[in-house]
């Protein structure tokens, strides 16, 4: 039987938020997980009106879902976006904005 670690070790993603403005957020993650973010991306700029997701594993073999979407200039404004940080909590209106923002369609 693989160790915890080596069972997990190809996908294991970690993604750390800003902590406040003008902080730097950071990736890091094994190969094959940023090959597969990497692809996760691609996806999504070739179906830019569809939220694409995939699978990942934090170190502790706990599984999260990566969503990306394509902002489109035309649908809405680069300052309707909210801005996040982890420091701060996002508003009731921001959590629902972005909730829709990555789970509705939006076709052309």
């Amino acid at each position: 039987m693989l160790h915890f670690q080596e069972q997990f070790n190809m996908s294991v993603l970690k993604v750390y938020p800003a902590k406040y403005w003008h902080d730097s957020p950071v990736i890091i993650g094994s190969k094959e997980a940023l090959i597969r973010l990497r692809d996760l991306i691609d996806r999504s700029l070739i179906n830019p009106a569809d939220c694409c997701h995939d699978h990942f594993i934090e170190a502790d073999g706990k599984e999260f879902i990566v969503k990306v979407r394509v902002y489109d200039s035309e649908e809405l404004q680069l300052e309707d976006l909210p801005a996040h940080y982890e420091d701060e909590e996002l508003t009731e209106s921001e959590k629902k904005f972005l909730y829709n923002f990555v789970n509705e369609s939006h076709g052309s």
